[in-house]
């Protein structure tokens, strides 16, 4: 949708915004999170203003915590994955665009039969390596968010060995790397053959 934007002052201006978080580390955003999203922060402060009595406790109510943690997640994340995308937009050869044109295509036959398919590549690397990283969660993000009253939702394996070699439990802390090092192996050789089935043996990282 960016690449769409024929306006340069607000294609750059989106681009800056969403890459903005990306630079700052996960100490900083999660220490200005924490303020927004105290009892006393501006979240609460917005819901009050739109007749919601009751504070919410964004960070010790369980359902809550994990809505505040995909949000912050998207909102850090976006940025970095469209750049990557508009390079890969970049690449692609103007000819097409030119001859589709010339046949009568409109922006949105361009996008679906030139954008996307041109695009497989980049989606399908992308997702492999998001499929390894999986079982990571975002270790920085949670560690520097999280709390004993929201251990039972927000707790992932590196923050558990962590807390376990914290406790001199080494052999569990151990154990449990192990466990996601080998679960990450097997994840990405399964959807990089999930993906070369899908796209005839074209796509894949090996």
């Amino acid at each position: 949708l960016l690449n769409e934007i024929r306006i340069g002052f607000l294609t750059k201006g989106f681009q800056s915004l969403s890459l903005l978080p990306y630079l700052f580390s996960w100490v900083i955003l999660a220490s200005i999170f924490r303020l927004i999203f105290s009892n006393s922060g501006p979240a609460n402060e917005i819901i009050a203003w739109i007749g919601v009595d009751k504070p919410i406790n964004w960070l010790s109510d369980d359902f809550w915590f994990i809505v505040v943690i995909i949000f912050t997640d998207i909102w850090k994340g976006i940025g970095i994955g469209a750049i990557i995308y508009m390079a890969s937009i970049a690449a692609i050869p103007i000819e097409l665009y030119k001859a589709a044109k010339i046949d009568g295509a409109n922006r949105f036959q361009q996008i679906f039969y030139i954008t996307l398919p041109q695009l497989k590549p980049t989606m399908i690397t992308l997702l492999i390596l998001s499929m390894g990283g999986f079982l990571s969660a975002g270790f920085d993000q949670i560690y520097n968010m999280y709390n004993p009253l929201v251990y039972d939702v927000a707790d992932i394996i590196d923050t558990y060995v962590l807390r376990m070699l914290t406790n001199l439990n080494f052999e569990i802390a151990t154990a449990a790397g192990m466990f996601k090092s080998v679960v990450a192996v097997i994840l990405i050789m399964i959807s990089n053959s999930i993906s070369k089935r899908l796209t005839q043996g074209e796509q894949g990282l090996y």
